[in-house]
């Protein structure tokens, strides 16, 4: 596997397949080709809700590089919900690469050796129903090979003690 490692942290380089998650509230599409984000989580979302619970809507935004020619096929995007086996995902999609608009092989440049298969997807997942505390994973397959690309903690927190009522 071509990785390096500083100070314990991997550094992704270009020859293997490689992606990231960002999890969100929403997303809008800008004009320009831009994307907007709101409610960005970090690792962890939050609830006080007690479990079983629904999120009504969570964005999944997904970027995977991978050089191309590595695979060939179309990409499976795969999310496990808190709960879920590992062999049995929530949710499984086909994507063809034929037909993603936001499909786009890189030239060389000064930072990349070769071309780059890029996927770029935005999407909303809506009601998603949550068994347990737990994670939330974000995977692709292509060509047999699985790349994680995201994980978000699902976590219930107490509520806040009330603040102390100052003497009078």
């Amino acid at each position: 596997m071509d990785e390096a490692r500083i100070n314990g942290s991997m550094i992704v380089t270009e020859q293997i397949p490689h992606g990231v998650a960002i999890f969100c509230d929403d997303i809008r599409e800008e004009v320009g080709g831009k994307s907007s984000f709101m409610g960005v989580y970090g690792s962890d979302l939050l609830t006080h809700s007690d479990f079983p619970l629904v999120i009504p809507r969570l964005g999944l935004s997904i970027i995977y590089r991978e050089p191309a020619g590595m695979y060939s096929g179309d990409l499976e995007v795969i999310v496990f919900l808190p709960g879920d086996d590992d062999d049995k995902p929530s949710m499984q999609v086909a994507m063809r690469i034929e037909e993603l608009t936001t499909t786009s092989e890189r030239l060389d440049d000064e930072n990349s050796k070769g071309k780059f298969l890029i996927v770029r997807s935005n999407s909303l997942l809506g009601n998603l129903q949550l068994k347990q505390e737990g994670k939330i994973k974000v995977r692709i397959r292509r060509g047999g090979h699985t790349t994680n690309l995201g994980i978000l903690h699902v976590k219930k927190i107490k509520p806040s003690q009330p603040p102390a009522t100052p003497p009078a």
